[in-house]
């Protein structure tokens, strides 16, 4: 079996991922990032904590709001699988950045 990664501070999250700590803090606030505390009260983020960061920068850049992010963070949760949203609220967002067709 292989071993748990380490818990990573809000610290090490922000030097492995690039983002500031107040970003990840309000990411936090707003449910985007799941974290423990510990009994000295800091925030400890798993290691696929940097995955999720990553996705939330990239689906930023492409026009998702933090909203549209959350709810699809939650569908995925659930054990659901949000590509069906993912895709239509991506051709939603850039539908006219898209050359038509006609």
């Amino acid at each position: 079996m292989t071993p748990q990664p380490a818990p990573l501070s809000i610290g090490q999250l922000a030097t492995e991922t690039g983002e500031r700590v107040k970003t990840l803090r309000y990411w936090t606030d707003l449910g985007l990032l799941q974290h423990e505390r510990k009994e000295s009260g800091y925030r400890m983020y798993t290691a696929d904590s940097a995955e999720r960061v990553q996705f939330i920068r990239s689906a930023q850049r492409v026009g998702f709001t933090l909203g549209d992010i959350a709810r699809i963070l939650s569908l995925r949760a659930e054990g659901q699988k949000p590509c069906t949203d993912v895709r239509d609220g991506f051709w939603q967002l850039n539908a006219d950045r898209l050359p038509s067709c006609d």
